[in-house]
């Protein structure tokens, strides 16, 4: 993601770097299936026997397990919509540009990574403690995340505007600030998503004959539900409702399949001061997303764009004032605002003017 973001789509061009990609899947193919036909047949029979032992399952294990995988494929569903609304609200505070989208991307596949990496090679949750209550303390704990981020995004902008007041003339130090600032905002979030993988494994291929046939059978529903998920948001929710209504819409649904993971794990169970607890966050959740917002006033200011400007302008409290906003709309490709100045009306597309009068 790096190479072809910051350096082959500006050196060699778009369809080289397309060609480069596929010839090395190409070479990664044909060194496997090589490696493949020199591995010893002797061993392919243990193998085979050890994943063919069939454990039966009680009615009660396969309906966990059906949940365990219809949850996953929801949670993709919410990863990628809060993804698409990042990534949307990022194109107003550090760009809409290739480098800015893929400094987004670099990001969330790190969270991603260090959250599958953590729960799987680390002794923070003991392997025999990983369940389906686990799973859902995880989505409740992505959407609190998620809900935490709202009111930071109005800050956003002056947190932006701090690299034009450091250091203005350096155009590596502003984009090495805005990939840490995105980094840092979605770490959170995006280590949780990431640790969900390990523990729904853990739940579906400890009870499956096949750990292969288990892993790749959740891995397609949590794509499905991704794919529905990044096209719900990005064609429907976000031009429908708005970014901070998809985002809500978001955490609803995480603190909800929480909520349901974990009634469902203990419902014949006696652990009512779980189920309690559950019940009581979720509630205060909802009521404190339900009245979260955020200042969309600031949201289209094109930061990335005239930083210089407005790190001049800036002071202990705040923007001074400027242009008025007369309207903002959140289309399928970009938002765009009218503001009003003393002598001039602009139009602007993801906070760059493109017209003024």
């Amino acid at each position: 993601t790096y190479l072809v973001g910051f350096h082959l789509i500006g050196i060699i061009g778009i369809h080289a770097s397309v060609f480069a990609a596929a010839c090395i899947n190409i070479v990664i193919g044909i060194v496997i299936v090589l490696f493949s036909m020199r591995t010893k047949e002797e061993d392919v029979p243990v193998i085979e026997t050890q994943l063919s032992e069939k454990i039966p399952l009680s009615s009660r294990e396969k309906a966990v397990i059906i949940f365990a995988v219809a949850a996953f494929m929801i949670s993709g569903f919410v990863a990628l919509s809060h993804e698409v609304v990042w990534t949307r609200i990022f194109s107003l505070i550090i760009g809409s540009s290739t480098y800015a989208f893929t400094m987004i991307l670099i990001g969330f596949l790190i969270g991603i990574a260090f959250g599958s990496y953590l729960l799987s090679n680390t002794k923070l949750i003991p392997h025999e403690k990983i369940n389906l209550v686990t799973f859902s303390l995880i989505q409740i704990g992505i959407g609190l995340s998620a809900f935490m981020l709202i009111p930071l995004f109005s800050k956003l902008p002056y947190i932006m505007v701090k690299a034009f007041q450091i250091n203005p003339e350096s155009y590596s130090f502003i984009t090495f600030y805005q990939f840490v600032l995105s980094l840092l905002i979605m770490i959170i979030p995006t280590t949780l998503m990431g640790a969900t993988l390990p523990v729904i494994g853990k739940i579906v291929s400890r009870e499956v004959s096949s750990v292969g046939k288990s892993i790749g059978n959740i891995y397609f529903f949590n794509t499905f539900g991704a794919i529905f998920g990044a096209f719900f948001a990005g064609f429907i929710f976000i031009p429908y409702l708005g970014t901070l209504s998809t985002l809500k819409l978001g955490i609803y649904i995480n603190i909800f399949l929480g909520l349901a993971g974990i009634l469902f794990a203990t419902y014949r169970q006696k652990q009512k001061g779980i189920v309690l607890t559950s019940l009581l966050i979720a509630v205060l959740g909802v009521s404190a997303v339900w009245f979260s917002t955020w200042n969309s006033n600031l949201m289209d200011l094109g930061v990335s764009i005239y930083g210089g400007y407005f790190a001049k302008s800036l002071d202990k409290r705040g923007f001074k004032q400027g242009d008025k906003l007369l309207y903002l709309h959140e289309g399928v490709n970009a938002t765009i605002s009218v503001r009003q100045g003393e002598n001039k009306l602009s139009l602007k597309t993801n906070g760059k003017a493109d017209a003024s009068t």
